[in-house]
């Protein structure tokens, strides 16, 4: 017989990458596992209307602003060169 699992512990254990099935853990532990899917399918990233321009110019202080600024130029150096099919790890020469 299995012991019976604490809606506590059950974090751990949800969902199907687990390779778990959850039922076999009892009503409470079934219905943890519901509520923490429940909970999680919402996406947190949401679609705005302000650009990644914005967003950095309004940021403070000064060297997150920058350090921002570099990261984006960063991004869309290494966007370009994926989508050219370049490998950006590979060295240069």
């Amino acid at each position: 017989m299995l012991p019976t699992i604490s809606a506590r512990s059950m974090p751990r254990l949800c969902g199907a990458r687990a390779g778990i099935d959850e039922s076999s853990f009892g009503p409470a532990a079934e219905e943890a596992c519901t509520r923490k899917t429940e909970a999680m399918a919402a996406n947190k990233t949401q679609s705005t209307v302000s650009s990644v321009e914005d967003f950095l110019d309004a940021v403070t202080p000064a060297r997150r602003h920058d350090d921002g600024k570099t990261l984006d130029v960063l991004r869309r150096l290494i966007a370009i060169a994926w989508t050219r099919g370049d490998d950006p790890a590979a060295p240069a020469g």
